[in-house]
């Protein structure tokens, strides 16, 4: 293909999109085209042959639909050749796969169904989740020296967010001195179930998935922690999950409300900083949550974003600048 202008590469991804929105709007060839491309020759072969009613016609339809994707295939082949990834990719996914949507494109309430994301007592298991994320494991022993002695402590004391962490779960102090010779994480565990998970009736929750936190976003010296139920998602709306809670729980729980496409089977659940949650919904609403509790959002990822590309990964962020990451978890299918 030519070279491209330079200034063609320069275009920002609102700006792929409007000019792939230009492109798409009242065209024909991609009404017929979308989500048929990702299918093999036979299966098309198959699908115009039901729908002939002669061999005759098999073939006008056969040349028409091929027509039609010679108008498509050639628009993508623009898109590449003028540098505009973006809207390459977003175009390709569309003809593809019937169930991909288009950034900023949203669906029938009826081709969607809600789901509710729960997390138990916001504050401690954010806290608990900032420090699995941001800090040195080595900080649960360093706490403990520096409490027993900190008028001869040499050095820096232990971060605020541990000191933080020690305060919100009392248990922990106990339990850490008690597994000290052995790699931390049971003493984290026990104390989340302790202190969160147990104080809990389970009835409320069992019509939920338990979602764990996936891994590789921890120092995996940690143990255990797959194994705590950090959040739980229900296939519910969100005030029917909260009537399942006594007033005193729902005002111990921090709820999100998605409607995400019924096409949508399994996926990972992820938390993003408020902050990104406007710009997000605007490109993909169906997946995003309209509002935002104890600073953050939810999205819902078709497939793990630690694996692989997504347009938007919901990934840790390993400056560890409070407020500059994201968590993904995965629920117990």
């Amino acid at each position: 293909m030519k070279q491209v202008p330079e200034d063609k590469h320069k275009l920002s991804r609102k700006q792929q999109l409007e000019t792939l929105r230009a492109h798409l709007a009242g065209n024909h060839a991609f009404a017929i085209c979308r989500g048929k491309l990702g299918q093999d020759i036979g299966s098309i072969a198959d699908n115009l042959i039901d729908e002939a009613f002669s061999p005759t016609n098999f073939l006008y339809r056969w040349d028409g639909f091929f027509g039609q994707v010679r108008v498509m295939t050639n628009l993508l082949a623009q898109l590449r050749r003028d540098g505009l990834n973006i809207a390459y990719r977003e175009l390709s996914g569309a003809l593809s796969d019937s169930d991909y949507l288009l950034p900023g494109e949203t669906l029938p309430v009826e081709a969607t169904r809600p789901i509710t994301v729960l997390m138990l007592e916001p504050e401690k298991t954010i806290t608990f989740l900032r420090w699995l994320l941001e800090a040195h494991p080595g900080e649960l022993r360093k706490y403990l020296g520096w409490k027993d002695d900190q008028q001869n402590w040499q050095g820096d004391p232990p971060s605020q967010l541990t000191q933080k962490l020690y305060e919100l779960f009392p248990a922990l102090d106990e339990l850490a001195r008690k597994y000290r010779d052995g790699y931390p994480g049971t003493e984290l565990s026990v104390a989340y179930r302790r202190t969160v998970a147990e104080t809990f009736s389970f009835r409320p929750l069992k019509k939920g998935k338990v979602c764990n936190l996936v891994y590789t976003q921890w120092n995996d010296d940690i143990e255990h922690v797959d194994e705590i139920p950090f959040i739980y998602f229900f296939e519910a709306e969100q005030s029917k999950v909260l009537r399942r809670f006594s007033r005193q729980d729902q005002k111990r729980v921090a709820t999100w409300q998605l409607q995400v496409p019924k096409t949508v089977e399994r996926f990972c659940i992820g938390l993003h900083p408020e902050n990104l949650r406007i710009a997000r919904q605007r490109l993909y609403p169906m997946f995003h949550s309209r509002g935002a509790s104890h600073g953050f959002a939810v999205t819902v990822i078709d497939r793990n974003p630690l694996k692989g590309k997504h347009p938007y990964p919901v990934t840790y962020n390993s400056s560890g600048e409070p407020g500059k990451y994201g968590m993904v978890f995965r629920p117990d299918w």
